[in-house]
């Protein structure tokens, strides 16, 4: 399931974040300084979180800049295609680390840009 980062997850998406905080990096401080939604920076982004069995498993965020910054326990790569393509940016590159950017790489790459 995917949802908006808000309120009412964001104590599930900050603990999610801890656990993996090593290679988390960009999201936590994107979080921190820029918030869940949209802004002017360049590096904010609507943050999203994929959630299977109750527990959140992933969270991602396509910046302002187009950078699909994303880190996944359970990647879900056609969830996070869909919702950057229902974005109004246009994805140009991946952060993350490479377990997680990896499964939402490759089927991007095959797409025509």
């Amino acid at each position: 399931m995917l949802e908006r980062v808000d309120d009412d997850n964001i104590a599930d998406v900050d603990s999610f974040l801890a656990r993996h905080e090593e290679s988390a990096q960009f999201l936590i401080n994107n979080l921190r300084e820029h918030g869940a939604s949209l802004a002017e920076h360049g590096n904010s982004g609507n943050v999203k979180a994929l959630r299977q069995g109750g527990e959140i498993c992933g969270v991602f965020c396509l910046t302002r800049r187009g950078y699909l910054i994303v880190q996944a326990s359970s990647p879900q790569p056609e969830m996070v295609l869909d919702a950057c393509a229902h974005e109004s940016i246009q994805l140009k590159g991946f952060i993350g680390e490479w377990d997680s950017v990896e499964p939402v790489y490759v089927p991007w790459s095959t797409q025509a840009h």
